[in-house]
């Protein structure tokens, strides 16, 4: 089973969330959210983003398991967290369906480097005529 779960960022408390000031600070914040999985050692995927909606910055969080709210409350506002099963909305995709959604994506493009040890390297596109093409 899969989680969708959702708490507001508490940007308004400087002292609570002086901590994120990188990308970085915001995947420790969600990989401490998962206690249970450091206990035991078995770490799972964790699919996150930060967006924006009514106004309001939130930490997004897609799981196999149910966040622990104390650790989403660290940097979160009280009462915010939601925590809803991915799988019904899962279930009701079917081929053909016609959605709208926004994506938000960093494009990029490998280039084989002839000679190099390291192989392959990526590039983020630019060129808005190489961006639309991907």
């Amino acid at each position: 089973m899969y989680y969708l779960s959702r708490v507001e960022v508490d940007v308004q408390n400087r002292a609570k969330i002086k901590d994120l000031t990188h990308l970085g600070a915001y995947h420790n914040w969600v990989e401490q959210s998962f206690p249970k999985e450091i206990a035991t050692g078995e770490r799972h995927r964790h699919l996150w983003r930060l967006d924006t909606l009514a106004g309001k910055k939130y930490l997004l969080i897609m799981s196999e398991s149910i966040p622990d709210s104390e650790f989403l409350l660290k940097y979160g506002v009280t009462g915010t967290i939601v925590t809803k099963s991915y799988d019904g909305f899962l279930d009701k995709i079917h081929d053909g369906q016609i959605m709208r959604f926004r994506l938000t994506a960093n494009p990029t493009h490998t280039i084989t480097r002839p000679g190099k040890n390291v192989g392959k390297f990526s590039l983020m596109l630019q060129l808005l005529n190489r961006k639309n093409g991907w």
